[in-house]
């Protein structure tokens, strides 16, 4: 029974320490939703003024957006410990 209490109360305390961690990780992911959204918006507002072809603005603001998402992506699991994570933004 005493290895079972030692055993929760490191559980206990790994988990206080992660906290930190996992709120910043979300924190992360909710302002970098909205900024991505809002870049969206200006862009494609400032975008629709210029004439240019439908399909490939549809195509370039797609690839821009999963863009900032895959960065987001990385950005988050650096957060939450992903130390070696990073390498992917090498390649």
């Amino acid at each position: 029974m005493e290895v079972i209490n030692e055993y929760w109360s490191k559980t206990q305390h790994a988990a206080i320490a992660f906290l930190p961690h996992l709120l910043s990780a979300v924190l992360t992911l909710v302002i970098g939703i909205v900024i991505i959204k809002i870049f969206r918006k200006i862009m494609m507002r400032f975008i629709d003024n210029k004439i240019f072809d439908a399909t490939l603005l549809k195509f370039v603001m797609d690839v821009l957006i999963w863009a900032f998402r895959a960065l987001l992506f990385v950005s988050v699991i650096t957060k939450l410990g992903g130390r070696n994570f990073g390498i992917l933004l090498q390649l």
